[in-house]
């Protein structure tokens, strides 16, 4: 069982695949420019950075797309920079080895059920009228 899956990268409406015994190298390409541990403090990532990470990716999967094109993109329509949480996280989930990445969804959603059964039990207590109100 091979340690990635397929990548498959949408750029201008045409897709570009990574095999999945070619991650790891797209992935070396990647840490040239930024690393792992730096992008996964997503709000602190240098949109330059992260522009020209998401550039040497796209070039790897044979996009012919320059830097100035990836950086522009990340900023959005609105201007805001909406898109780099996108490129961040698609880097991230193809970074991490499928086992890697499965155990952080499970643990996720396991956290995500505590959280929902937590805020049940908060729930149920906010209803209840106080027996002791001074006037």
């Amino acid at each position: 069982m091979p340690l990635f899956d397929q990548v498959t990268l949408t750029w201008d409406g045409r897709n570009y695949v990574i095999t999945p015994s070619r991650v790891l190298r797209a992935i070396a390409k990647i840490e040239d420019v930024i690393t792992l541990q730096q992008l996964s403090k997503a709000a602190q990532v240098p949109f330059a950075k992260l522009a020209l990470a998401y550039h040497a990716l796209l070039k790897f999967a044979g996009a012919d797309v320059s830097e100035e094109d990836v950086y522009e993109k990340l900023w959005g329509e609105a201007g805001e920079g909406e898109n780099a949480v996108v490129m961040v996280n698609a880097l991230l989930a193809m970074m991490l080895p499928k086992k890697v990445r499965k155990a952080l969804e499970e643990q996720n959603k396991l956290e995500l059920e505590k959280l929902a059964e937590e805020s049940k039990k908060e729930g149920s207590g906010k209803d209840q009228t106080p027996t002791n109100v001074a006037s």
